[in-house]
């Protein structure tokens, strides 16, 4: 109390009395009275601006809902509006601050200006005292106070409907929000127990594994490395790239665990309130689920890419053909660019979307835009991949350690795992394909039955006041009086029923959304425990079938298959676990429909007793007659009630009907689809053998690499056919089922206003519009079979356009392989040039030099001259040699063909003879066979001339290669011979060699290799020699 006492004392002289401050107040030649007047003048001004903020803020909340409105519920005050509000108060205080500031300043100019005679000493003393502190505290307080003015003005005074609908608005934001908080606190406790559950059970097993293994023998001690023993440094690469290759398949099941669906849930199908949106919700989950299928095989297809390159690379490093860096660099540099081909594509495509939905207007237009759009994405993916590819084998070709023939094997091996992988994955999108539609025939089985339920309960509660009408006209046929008392009981009876069947509506409606969030959170926990299940089979799967190949215990192919073979495994499981899932949830909808129902029934059960009793005290019977009437009444209704089952059995017999009309239906396309596929393929596999007879020159791996390539492209533009088929399909049947659920709602609008026309009109205008809703029903069905067949004449072009591209593709494949051969043999015969002018070159050198006696040299130039014609004389016989025994088998061929095409004649002939054909006729038809018989012989004999001009031309070729081969290693001999006799040192041979070769026009890596060859030669003569 003593230090406010002390404060006050410092702020008002002891002498001031309160009747002196408040005469100083109101004057303005006062200090004080000048700083208060001029804070209230500014105070209004404050708090006029601040209600003006406060309205513009408001007005903007009210536009902004309004505008809202027809899409959505208002959801309050935007946070600009907010933003902008606080920025213009900040603008407003400033404003005054500034002002305060102006205005102090002028005051002590003002009061410093006075002559000393004209203050009084009271008012020097206030001056003293207020001038620092009062102008502060009325700045304080107008800070305070505009706020608050302007907000009780706007609620209290001008708008208090406007806030009261603004504080309704947040309360609902809040709401929203809390519900928001504990949904997430829920699945987050979900989760954390879904995890525990798991590191239990992990830990059981350890504990169990620990009990059966604590009295076994421990091992010696190992170092541990990374996580992994390691006992020397191949297996220590081996450890390294499996920690690595772990922790990136961690990383993989991380994100795709985080972003996955759990699922297409069919209680989201079954909670709808019409058929219509039941068919909406169903095919749009179709789609969507064709999309996701798509989207997993395009991922596990860069998986196993880089699955592949990787164990390949780690093989090669730990045979020590490669260096860890190159290993290293590679791994990630495949890994990234894998990564890269999804996610730029991804975002290319979002953001192509985006465009196209912003610019189309016209729903169909924009469909079809962004299904090409998805098609060509699709497409560029593979592209991107094929590129990928053949840079990683250009990488292994140029930047590794290995020869030209090793680069080359290791890409045939990795080429023909691919088209293995690429083979599996077909299969598995035509397998996954079958399942969906399995898939989508049971729901839509589930989703008729519904509807057709749904029918029947409708018509059975309709009908009730008429059998009760029925019931009730035979007490009338006595007792005229009762029709008036019978029509005002039924017409009561009829609003209870109304009543009742509205909140059996309602109420059907809560608890199927609470059954449903319920069940939804089942499914995520069940689908949880086994992503998290497949994620650990997968990692020890992974780093066991790693650990087996580096061993040597298991090759590429059988990796590739155990890799394909775990991720169909994965697949069926997942499926397996969501057809459970939709099981249980139909089964929980059921269970609770039949127990509301139940409910229902039970109580018009209790509106019929009261109904019949009334009726029964109004007609005055006695109590036998009323139990008697009581009595047929029940036995009417329960044939009523077997009438009603017996049309639900015949019902679901027609429904059963159906679907397996549809199944068959299902089974033809598929056959008729396999045949296609089996035709292309057949097909292709033709053309690429006659194509590859024409070709010559091209070597046995060389023929193998290129139809290697050509499947795995083959079965990239199969793969594309398929999903794109089936995905357009799928959009096709969405489209149809939002145009009829559509149109349906306009039939249930018109409807409702036709209830509100005169009751006379009413019959007529109904089936007027029930014939123009049929009329409708057909004129979208047969715009969706246009459209269907729309797309299989779109397909057909696309498949005719694949192919044309598959064959271009096929010539570049081929262009490439002969660009190599030509550049070996070009090589070959720049190697033989360089050697010949090596030899004369030395020949000469010896010659001038008179190394040898000049007989002695032509001596050994003849002994070397005769070796080459032996030589080329024992080359040529083996080539005839080749020739006879080629033109031995293809002689036999022609034969066995000819007999096997006249025996095919002579058993037709027969047939006929048998057959009873008339003589005419028969020999009509021989001559015709015969005919046919010398075309097909013809053509025989040109397959097999062109057969054996292409099989010489081979085996010259071959012939060839093998000539300048033997003749390049006796050069090569040769030249060692001479260099040894003569005594060259190694300077004296490079100078030859680089002479040799600037004469040939050799480039300095084949002189290089020449010389260093050369050397090797004589050094192992020399040592021979000493030997």
């Amino acid at each position: 109390m003593s230090t406010i006492s002390n404060m006050a004392a410092a702020y008002v002289p002891s002498d001031c009395t309160v009747l002196n401050v408040i005469e100083w107040l109101p004057r303005d030649d006062t200090l004080p009275g000048f700083v208060v007047l001029t804070f209230l003048g500014f105070f209004v001004i404050g708090a006029i601006l601040a209600l003006l903020v406060v309205r513009c803020a408001a007005r903007e909340v009210e536009v902004k809902r309004r505008r809202e409105a027809s899409v959505s519920a208002p959801r309050g005050p935007s946070k600009n509006v907010w933003i902008f509000g606080y920025k213009v108060y900040i603008a407003i205080v400033l404003v005054l601050l500034f002002i305060f500031l102006i205005n102090l300043f002028v005051v002590q100019i003002m009061f410093a200006t006075r002559e000393n005679d004209e203050m009084s000493r009271s008012e020097k003393h206030m001056s003293e005292k207020f001038s620092g502190s009062v102008w502060l505290w009325a700045i304080l307080a107008a800070l305070f106070l505009l706020p608050i003015f302007g907000y009780l003005a706007l609620r209290c005074i001008m708008f208090p409907g406007m806030c009261q609908a603004l504080n309704h608005k947040y309360e609902e934001h809040n709401q929203r929000k809390r519900a928001e908080k504990q949904k997430k606190k829920a699945k987050a406790k979900t989760k954390e127990h879904i995890v525990l559950v798991h590191i239990e059970k992990q830990e059981d097993t350890k504990r169990s594994t620990t009990f059966f293994t604590q009295n076994k023998i421990s091992p010696l001690p190992a170092t541990e490395e990374d996580g992994f023993i390691q006992d020397d440094a191949g297996s220590k690469a081996t450890s390294d790239t499996s920690l690595r290759s772990d922790a990136h398949i961690a990383e993989e099941e991380t994100a795709s665990t985080e972003t996955e669906e759990y699922g297409f849930s069919i209680i989201e199908i079954l909670t709808k309130t019409s058929s219509e949106q039941m068919e909406v919700e169903l095919q749009g989950q179709d789609l969507k689920s064709v999309i996701e299928m798509e989207d997993n095989l395009l991922k596990q297809k860069g998986e196993t890419f880089v699955h592949i390159w990787r164990m390949i690379l780690d093989v090669l490093f730990n045979n020590g053909r490669i260096s860890e860096i190159y290993r290293r660099e590679s791994i990630a540099k495949l890994e990234q660019a894998v990564e890269d081909i999804h996610r730029n594509n991804e975002l290319e495509h979002e953001k192509e979307s985006k465009r196209l939905r912003s610019e189309i207007e016209d729903p169909s237009q924009l469909e079809e835009a962004l299904e090409s759009l998805h098609s060509s994405y699709s497409k560029k993916i593979v592209s991107e991949f094929t590129e990928l590819q053949n840079s990683a084998a250009n990488d292994l070709k140029e930047k590794s350690q290995l020869s030209e023939e090793e680069a080359n094997a290791i890409i045939m091996k990795v080429q023909s795992n691919l088209a293995a992988s690429e083979k599996f994955f077909v299969e598995e999108q035509t397998r996954q394909s079958m399942v969906l539609q399995e898939k989508l025939l049971r729901r839509q089985a589930l989703v008729q039955l519904r509807d057709q339920m749904n029918d029947q309960e409708t018509e059975a509660i309709e009908n009730l006041p008429k059998k009760h009408r029925e019931a009730f006209d035979k007490l009338c046929q006595d007792n005229q009086n009762l029709e008036s008392q019978r029509d005002e009981i039924l017409s009561e009876y009829e609003q209870d029923l109304a009543r009742l069947q509205e909140n059996h509506e309602h109420n059907v409606l809560a608890q199927q959304n609470k059954l449903a969030l319920k069940l939804k959170q089942k499914r995520e926990e069940r689908i949880q425990l086994l992503a998290l299940r497949q994620q650990q089979e997968k990692e020890e799967h992974y780093k066991k079938t790693c650990q087996q190949v580096s061993e040597g215990e298991m090759d590429l192919e059988a990796f590739v298959q155990e890799q394909t073979n775990l991720k169909k495994k994965h697949t069926m499981e997942r499926e397996d676990e969501e057809g459970q899932a939709d099981k249980t949830e139909a089964e929980e909808l059921e269970r609770l429909r039949q127990h509301l129902e139940e409910e229902r029934e039970k109580k018009i059960q209790s509106y019929e007793e009261n109904i019949v009793k009334k009726m029964a005290t109004m007609a005055q019977l006695s109590n036998e007659d009323v139990q008697q009437f009581m009595e047929e009444h029940r036995k009417d209704m329960a044939v009523y009630n077997d009438k009603l089952e017996e049309t639900k059995s015949q019902q679901r017999s027609q429904l059963k009907e159906r679907i397996e009309a549809r199944k068959a239906k299902l089974e033809r396309e598929r056959a008729q689809h396999k045949n296609e596929q089996t035709q292309l393929i057949t097909q292709q596999e033709e053309v690429i053998d006659q194509v590859l007879k024409m070709q010559v020159g091209l070597t046995e791996e060389a023929r193998k690499q290129v139809m290697a390539e050509h499947e795995q492209n083959l079965m990239n533009l199969n793969n594309h056919l398929q999903i794109t088929r089936l995905r357009q399909q799928k959009r096709l049947e969405e489209r149809l089922a939002q145009r009829k659920a559509k149109l349906a709602e306009m039939k249930k609008s018109q409807e409702e206003e036709l209830s509100r026309n005169d009751p006379d009109k009413q019959e007529s205008l109904a089936k007027e519009q029930n014939k123009a809703y049929e009329e409708e029903i057909k004129k979208l069905e047969n715009e969706h079979d246009k459209a269907l067949e729309d797309l299989r004449r779109r397909l057909a072009l696309e498949t005719e356009e694949a192919l044309k591209e598959q064959d271009k593709k096929l010539g570049e494949i081929l262009g490439k392989h002969q660009v190599g051969v030509a550049r070996r043999d070009e090589i070959i015969r720049r190697q033989n040039e360089t050697i010949k002018a090596i030899e004369e070159k030395m020949v000469d050198k010896i010659t001038k030099e008179g190394t040898f006696a000049e007989n002695t040299t032509e001596k050994i130039l003849k002994q070397h001259q005769r070796q080459i014609i032996k030589l080329e004389t024992k080359i040529n016989e083996a080539k005839q040699a080749q020739e006879r025994n080629m033109y031995q088998k293809l002689e036999a061929k022609r034969l066995k063909k000819e007999k096997a095409l006249s025996a095919e004649m002579n058993d037709k002939a027969e047939q006929q003879k048998k057959k009873g054909v008339r003589s005419a006729t028969r020999v009509m038809m021989n001559s015709l066979a015969q005919t046919q018989l010398k075309h097909k012989l013809e053509e025989l004999r040109r397959e097999m001339e062109m057969e054996l001009s292409k099989q010489k031309e081979e085996l010259n070729r071959i012939m060839e290669e093998k000539l300048m081969e033997e003749l390049q290693l006796h050069e090569k001999n040769f030249i060692t011979q001479l260099a040894s006799i003569s005594h060259m040192n190694e300077e004296e041979i490079a100078k030859i060699c680089k002479e040799a070769v600037t004469e040939s026009g050799g480039d300095q890596q084949t002189s290089k290799k020449i010389s260093k060859d050369l050397r090797k030669r004589i050094r192992n003569t020399k040592q021979d020699a000493v030997v």
